[in-house]
């Protein structure tokens, strides 16, 4: 359940306070009240490899011995950048994410392409409340913030936004009456301990090598008010029938793992009456390759229902609105058109392609300034929506999908 994620955070120490040059662009748009940097780019001064040379990467895994099942062509260069900005974007975050006007510094796509795939760069994203005082003090670039950039940085420039949200109206479906076993993926789920009002949506089946397990966020079944721990409730239904008990998870990161005796769960996600079957897991780099790509993942919840949507952003924070959920540079930012009601939490994100359908993450908050009027009626919700990666918690874990 979405409780009010509005991404709030401890306020650290030694903001950076460095202000552009008048002359530079930015700092003419901050001062004119515009507060969103251009994504045009800019070549590094430092030299840039202007070889046509490609390589192939994995973009998904599947199975406990993290088999590719889906790789494409990118050029050497962008890979490259892409590393190299890495380093960047966490220097960046170190220097930046103590002032308390900054949201969440991460990497996000341009509009320059190649090969097929958008170049990066590294964005700051700033509270709604920022004065045009402070988003001017932020720097232009990497260099300007101190920040040494690699040789191999095809685009230097540091965007900055405004988290206000990206505002739709919503008037949608709620959940339907299903109980289906195996029990899949997107369908309605609650827990039993809050009298049936804490509730979400499951995301879907992982396994190891002695069991299967229904996966999903931890808040959605942490306790409610006590959210501060790992979930270790029993869940049930829509229909009230038991679906397994929480008996793993990760409370910062917000994942857990329901089991039950004898399995019961399937290998699908359920939608609109239709269902996909999951074959894996997108990777580290299948997510820096669907960056920008308009419309290329999916997303199911339970109040929002079945939408089609675009990866924003990655190696971003996100801080939930129990203390707890502290994904400190290390979340996914993605973008729908109709994002994050209340009970869309757990719920699935995944990539189809002719390949298979790949699981992304599943859903943990939205940025602030969102409002919405309940199952059913017309309201309004704000994005970019927040969740932890699978592929960060299959490399830690025994879990895996297919």
């Amino acid at each position: 359940m979405d409780t009010n994620n509005s991404a709030s955070e401890t306020t650290r120490s030694n903001a950076v306070t460095r202000t552009p040059s008048s002359s530079t662009r930015r700092s003419v748009l901050k001062k004119s009240g515009v507060g969103v940097a251009g994504l045009s780019g800019l070549l590094s001064e430092f030299g840039v490899s202007t070889s046509d040379s490609s390589t192939r990467i994995v973009t998904a895994r599947g199975g406990l011995n993290s088999e590719p099942r889906s790789t494409r062509k990118v050029p050497q260069k962008w890979l490259d950048h892409q590393r190299a900005l890495k380093t960047v974007t966490s220097k960046l975050r170190n220097a930046l994410e103590s002032a308390p006007f900054v949201g969440s510094v991460a990497y996000a796509p341009t509009e320059r392409m190649d090969g097929g795939v958008y170049y990066c760069q590294p964005e700051i994203s700033v509270r709604p409340e920022a004065t045009a005082a402070q988003i001017s003090s932020l720097p232009d670039t990497a260099e300007e913030a101190g920040i040494r950039t690699p040789s191999e940085l095809v685009v230097s420039d540091v965007a900055v936004r405004r988290m206000n949200g990206e505002f739709t109206p919503a008037d949608v479906d709620c959940y339907d009456e299903v109980t289906d076993s195996p029990f899949p993926g997107g369908l309605f789920i609650k827990d039993s301990s809050s009298g049936g009002y804490h509730y979400g949506t499951s995301g879907f089946m992982v396994f190891d090598d002695t069991a299967e397990y229904l996966y999903t966020a931890n808040h959605v079944l942490d306790g409610g008010s006590d959210s501060c721990k790992i979930a270790s409730t029993d869940v049930y239904d829509y229909q009230g029938d038991y679906i397994g008990s929480a008996v793993d998870g990760h409370k910062t990161h917000d994942w857990c793992v329901i089991e039950r005796s004898g399995g019961g769960y399937g290998n699908t996600i359920q939608y609109e009456e239709n269902e996909i079957e999951l074959n894996g897991w997108v990777t580290e780099s299948g997510i820096d390759s669907l960056q920008g790509d308009t419309d290329a993942i999916r997303q199911q919840g339970v109040m929002s229902g079945y939408q089609t949507g675009t990866l924003k952003g990655d190696l971003a924070s996100f801080y939930g609105a129990n203390s707890c959920i502290q994904m400190y540079g290390s979340a996914v930012k993605l973008g729908f058109p109709d994002q994050a009601r209340e009970g869309d939490s757990g719920g699935p994100y995944w990539w189809p392609n002719s390949d298979g359908n790949f699981a992304i993450t599943v859903h943990t908050g939205f940025e602030p300034n969102g409002s919405y009027s309940g199952c059913g009626f017309s309201g309004e919700k704000g994005n970019p929506a927040y969740g932890y990666p699978v592929w960060r918690v299959f490399n830690n874990t025994n879990y895996a999908i297919s």
